[in-house]
């Protein structure tokens, strides 16, 4: 059997953290709109743009992966449009390393409070 390719594993990974979003978001956003998911998308992504380091701004960058993954909850056509465009614009280093601080994120994710449906209260450790 051969091995798979590093981008067939990046894919496949990409895939799961898009279905573990949409998961996560019907989990713990139960009052989350269409509304609220898209404004969340264009927040991670104004939060991406204003990073102040190549970290931050890949931590921001898998939010709007995640955010993207959310919207498939609501319009599936739509997520699948923001998918593409947004993996248009990528290095493929950068994708790889968004895709894998997405996958500790999603963890992340589960340990906050969402008191108000739609910002987070850090976790307290």
């Amino acid at each position: 059997m051969p091995m798979k390719t590093l981008y067939e594993r990046y894919k496949a990974k990409c895939v799961s953290i898009l279905n573990q979003s949409l998961d996560w978001n019907n989990a713990r956003l139960p009052n989350n709109t269409f509304d609220l998911q898209l404004a969340k998308f264009y927040e991670e992504i104004d939060e991406a743009i204003e990073a102040d380091t190549y970290q931050r701004q890949i931590e921001e960058l898998a939010d709007v992966l995640i955010s993207i993954g959310g919207m498939a909850r609501f319009n599936e056509d739509l997520a699948k449009y923001m998918f593409d465009e947004f993996i248009m614009c990528l290095d493929k280093y950068i994708f790889m390393d968004i895709v894998d601080y997405a996958e500790q994120k999603i963890q992340i994710l589960y340990e906050r409070d969402y008191t108000d449906g739609y910002h987070h209260k850090e976790a307290i450790h």
